[in-house]
């Protein structure tokens, strides 16, 4: 995290540890068992334990910052669709799924921590992020569905974790930002553009040898791009067939280290 990130996530910390207002201008339930509150400031507090329901702030412009307490487990579907104004959003560690769409179009959503309790992040759920710059999924996420990143254009880094088995139909399509993705041995396929139009792409490591990879996965990357993948697998095999460079595994570079301090 960058030393920027790092005082917004302490500000926030801070704003956390304030009880709820009892004059905030708006409130509501979001949830079976959740309640909101919304400050003049565009602050957003959401309170309670369990589920979160499909759509509950869609398309709400008034939202700048979001805190959702502990004890709540999903974010729904659409839940912060087009809300296009949210900057930062502190997730709970009781967090286990965030919906298809959650964050679809929140394009000024520039820094936030995906909880290690999250197993499930739905399809488009960051779609259209155009300001997201780092993320790191979780290591109990099993699948990265379709359009999951796509047209996060500013999106330099991503960790993949050991346990991921597939990267679905454009999930990183347009981040033209992105210049390494290290996928983890488990990775069984990589779909259909997957990586399609990351300009700046120019590493990729894949370690399974067995791992099938589908058409246009790396249309419109760098002319630069080099796979780095054992020799005889399927990963080289396509490489080459599509006029890709290709490079041993052992001679992958190390991934980079995000800023701490």
């Amino acid at each position: 995290m960058k030393k920027t990130s790092l005082l917004l996530a302490l500000l926030l910390f801070a704003l956390a540890l304030l009880p709820v207002s009892a004059g905030a201008d708006s409130k509501g339930v979001c949830g079976p068992a959740l309640k909101w509150t919304l400050d003049n400031n565009g602050l957003l507090r959401i309170t309670g334990k369990g589920k979160m329901d499909n759509g509950a702030f869609y398309l709400r412009t008034d939202i700048r910052n979001v805190i959702i307490d502990e004890g709540v487990t999903t974010i729904g579907d659409y839940a912060f669709m087009d809300c296009g104004n949210i900057e930062t959003v502190i997730l709970p560690a009781s967090l286990t799924s965030i919906g298809s769409q959650a964050f679809k179009n929140c394009s000024s959503l520039a820094d936030f921590a995906i909880p290690d309790k999250v197993t499930w992040i739905g399809s488009e759920a960051f779609y259209g992020c155009v300001s997201l710059v780092n993320v790191v999924i979780p290591e109990g996420v099993t699948d990265i569905w379709k359009h999951t990143f796509f047209r996060c254009i500013s999106l330099e880094s991503v960790s993949v974790p050991e346990g991921v088995t597939s990267v679905g139909i454009e999930a990183f399509g347009q981040c033209g930002f992105l210049t390494e993705i290290f996928l983890p041995d488990s990775l069984n396929k990589i779909e259909m553009s997957a990586f399609s139009g990351c300009a700046s792409l120019e590493t990729v490591v894949i370690p399974n040898k067995n791992t099938t990879i589908d058409y246009y996965v790396f249309t419109d990357c760098s002319d630069t791009l080099t796979v780095y993948c054992p020799a005889g697998s399927r990963a080289q095999q396509y490489a080459q067939g599509e006029g890709i460079r290709t490079a041993a595994l052992s001679a992958a570079p190390q991934p980079k280290i995000p800023d701490q301090e």
